[in-house]
């Protein structure tokens, strides 16, 4: 069930969105390409790392503050769901284990456990975007506008 587009020609893309306020937005109001497209930037942005030449544990200090924070802004703006991003996690997985030098059979919990609790303390991308959406409930809960304010 892996969410990916073809990424060869973006007016392909362009040709079935528009763009409000930041937010892609696709005619039919589906999110199928939106999460396809969000998918694929994490991956290329997790490619990007893994071809750098900086060591392992460097690569997943990239993972947790360039990788995580280029989901920031989809994760606020676009209306997912959980489970996308925990499917967006299970496919980085497997690269933040090979930069740990850990290996695959290894419980993902390692990855996340604080350090305190003989982990990495890496964020999860579901954490990150729970994280956002509370972020997102306080910025309209706290709006100037009282509209907003009544929506939320």
């Amino acid at each position: 069930s892996k969410i990916f587009f073809n990424q060869n020609d973006p007016n392909l893309f362009k040709a079935d969105h528009f763009k409000f306020l930041g937010r892609w937005i696709h005619y039919s109001l589906s999110d199928k390409q939106i999460k396809a497209k969000i998918c694929n930037n994490i991956m290329e942005d997790i490619s990007t790392i893994d071809n750098s030449l900086v060591n392992g544990f460097m690569k997943l200090w990239l993972y947790q503050f360039y990788a995580l924070s280029h989901l920031s802004w989809p994760f606020i703006i676009n209306d997912l769901d959980k489970s996308f991003a925990l499917e967006l996690q299970s496919n980085v997985n497997v690269m933040l284990k090979q930069w740990a030098g850990i290996g695959r059979t290894v419980e993902n919990g390692v990855l996340f456990r604080s350090k305190k609790n003989f982990g990495l303390g890496l964020t999860p991308i579901s954490d990150h975007y729970q994280r956002l959406q509370v972020v997102k409930c306080e910025l309209l809960r706290n709006s100037k506008d009282s509209t907003i304010r009544l929506k939320y």
